[in-house]
């Protein structure tokens, strides 16, 4: 009656459509849950075969819903809406599950997908084999509206990775501005360290990016911070020719004369001749005070 958009077992339109894997079939969820309590088996009513893992079908659902929309008068069953999220659950097995699709919907972007997912009972806090949550990872790519999705659902803006990075780190560091304004914005920690000693403003100053390395300081970044190697911001601004942010650095009170684990200045740090005339001449109007 409706194409290949029939249930495989009550061969009426699919309501809610998982894929069963690995044979590849697809049938209402509701049906496969009955199916399951009453053969005590996790199969595939249509090739027994075993099923391994179940997902939502988003496409199949889409076009589903979209059949039903145009073809109400073609329906003897109306097929009721699709609900927001799966009923809650307390298996492990199927949450660990549910975890594992909200990193990958955060990684990839997919705003629907994410949205989802939480509504299911994902832990917005969960972490992969890197330790990194999903905030780290829609951060990472850039993906703002995941961001502020997972922000306003609670996700912990100044969770560290296993190399204590946080969020606006990875945000910084991958030169994702948006994604940076929005974690500074909603309090995320400006002057916690990784395993190296950096701090997100040493990131900022690292790649050059002023607008960052100003919010960062109005938010509250010690300047002054030095890393595992005794490295400030303003030696990664003077090392990478970053001018407009060394001259920010110094203005807010960035100390010209701090010295790393190598006994080097920002100074000697520096390369390019405009970066080494404003150390030098801040330099001497210290000398000079």
């Amino acid at each position: 009656m409706f194409d290949n958009l029939d249930c495989i077992v009550c061969s009426e339109l699919m309501f809610d459509p998982v894929l069963l894997t690995p044979c590849g079939h697809s049938l209402c969820r509701g049906c496969f849950e009955k199916w399951v309590q009453t053969k005590q088996e996790r199969s595939c009513p249509k090739c027994r075969g075993n099923v391994n893992k179940i997902y939502t079908n988003y496409s199949l659902r889409d076009i589903v819903n979209e059949y039903a929309a145009k073809n109400k008068n073609k329906i003897s069953t109306p097929v009721p809406p699709t609900p927001s999220a799966p009923p809650p659950t307390s298996d492990s097995n199927i949450m660990n599950e549910i975890n594992a699709k909200l990193l990958d919907a955060a990684s990839r972007g997919k705003l629907q997908q994410l949205q989802y997912w939480i509504s299911a009972g994902a832990n917005v806090n969960v972490r992969d084999d890197c330790g990194h949550t999903p905030l780290h990872q829609a951060a990472f790519k850039g993906h703002l509206q995941c961001v502020n999705e997972l922000i306003s659902a609670k996700a912990n803006v100044s969770a560290q990775d296993d190399g204590g990075r946080t969020p606006l780190h990875c945000a910084l560091f991958i030169n994702q501005l948006e994604c940076a304004r929005a974690l500074i914005t909603h309090n995320a920690n400006v002057n916690i360290k990784d395993n190296h000693g950096d701090t997100p403003l040493h990131d900022a100053a690292y790649k050059g990016n002023y607008g960052c390395v100003d919010k960062l300081i109005s938010a509250g970044a010690n300047v002054n911070s030095a890393n595992n190697c005794g490295h400030t911001p303003l030696h990664f601004a003077a090392r990478r020719d970053r001018v407009d942010c060394a001259r920010l650095l110094i203005s807010s009170g960035a100390d010209v004369w701090l010295r790393n684990y190598y006994n080097d200045t920002p100074y000697q740090d520096a390369y390019s001749k405009e970066m080494k005339q404003l150390l030098r001449s801040k330099q001497r109007v210290c000398l000079i005070m």
